[in-house]
C-alpha cells in the first residue's frame, strides 16, 4: 500500500469552504485569497466611470471578500487569540499590502481581479463593506 498521493487526488483546503473555481490559484503558506469589492461604475451625481478608471479603483481597494486561506494562515505562536478572519469574512487592509493578479476566466474570457495577502495585513473585519467609502492616509 503507497502512501503517496496523486496530483488528482490532492485537495486543497480552499476547495472544500466555499467552492473555489478550479482556476483560481491556491494560497500558500501564510498568504489569504481575496476577492476585492467591486464599486458601481455610476457615481451618485450620475457619471458613469470609464473601464480603466474603474479597473484603478478596484486595484486601490482596501475591502475585499476572503475566498481562501493558505495551510499556515494563523498558525503563528504569537496568535494567541486565534484567527482573525475566515474565508467568507469581508476583510479590511492597507492600500498597497499584498500581491495583486488578474486571472481570466476560462468560460466567458473576462479577467478577474484578486489579491493575495498576508494574515498579519489584516486590519479589520466588517459585516457591511458597503459603507465603506474610501481609504484615507
Amino acid at each position: 500500500m503507497s502512501n503517496t498521493v496523486s496530483l488528482v487526488e490532492a485537495k486543497h483546503p480552499a476547495d472544500e469552504v466555499i467552492g473555489l473555481p478550479d482556476y483560481y490559484p491556491r494560497p500558500t503558506g501564510y498568504r489569504m485569497l481575496v476577492k476585492p469589492m467591486i464599486r458601481e461604475n455610476k457615481r451618485q451625481s450620475g457619471i458613469v466611470l470609464p473601464d480603466e478608471v474603474q479597473q484603478n479603483d478596484v486595484m486601490l481597494n482596501t475591502v475585499g471578500l476572503v475566498l481562501a486561506q493558505g495551510p499556515e494562515c494563523y498558525q503563528h505562536d504569537d496568535r494567541k487569540y486565534g484567527a482573525w478572519c475566515q474565508p467568507g469574512d469581508w476583510i479590511l487592509f492597507r492600500k498597497h499590502a499584498g500581491t495583486r493578479v488578474k486571472m481570466r476566466n476560462p468560460d466567458s474570457g473576462e479577467t478577474e481581479q484578486l489579491i493575495f495577502v498576508a494574515d498579519d495585513e489584516i486590519l479589520a473585519t466588517t459585516a457591511r463593506p458597503e459603507l465603506v467609502v474610501a481609504y484615507v492616509e
